[in-house]
């Protein structure tokens, strides 16, 4: 900074290249919140129950005269699943990575924007999770790719459907680890 008496100060602010700026939407799961990139929502809409229910049991949903595979958000994050007791679903009609799908969500309560923040190697290699940043009241919320989360999905889907096909069928449980570090 710079001061000249009686002529102001003058102050110089570098923010990192690092730093970047998204437009998201704010999405409720499992009582925890998530953002989704606008960039990603093709389209919100809200359907009745019955016709959601229906679109689950036939395996997609038409949008914009495509066949889009449904899922639930709770699914894809791998978190305890939400029964649908609402009279009306809100379904995000998302396209990422090549991957078109129609998610359902709980709630979703705004459109924000966010500052992105680096989550660090430990859970960049975690897939769908994008980035994180601060909600204006200190919490974290990550950042989604729902490409990503989607991809994962179909993927274990297509894995299950071969070794339900074949005799042999391999069970792995992998052990969840949490490594905290409050150090700087």
């Amino acid at each position: 900074w710079q001061s000249e008496p009686g002529q102001g100060m003058q102050f110089q602010i570098r923010i990192p290249l690092s730093l970047a700026v998204m437009q998201a939407l704010i999405v409720e799961c499992d009582e925890r919140l998530f953002a989704i990139p606008v960039i990603n929502i093709l389209g919100v809409t809200k359907i009745p129950a019955d016709e959601y229910r229906r679109y689950v049991d036939q395996g997609f949903m038409p949008y914009a005269n495509e066949n889009n595979p449904v899922f639930d958000l709770e699914s894809l994050l791998e978190l305890p699943a939400v029964a649908v007791t609402e009279t009306l679903v809100t379904i995000l009609v998302i396209e990422s990575a090549g991957q078109r799908a129609a998610i359902r969500v709980t709630a979703f309560s705004s459109h924000q924007e966010l500052v992105v923040k680096p989550l660090g190697p430990q859970l960049t290699s975690i897939p769908g999770i994008l980035a994180g940043s601060i909600s204006r009241d200190g919490n974290v919320i990550l950042i989604l790719e729902p490409g990503a989360l989607v991809s994962a999905r179909l993927d274990s889907g297509r894995l299950q459907q071969i070794s339900s096909d074949s005799a042999q069928t391999i069970q792995r449980k992998q052990p969840l680890v949490l490594i905290v570090d409050d150090s700087i």
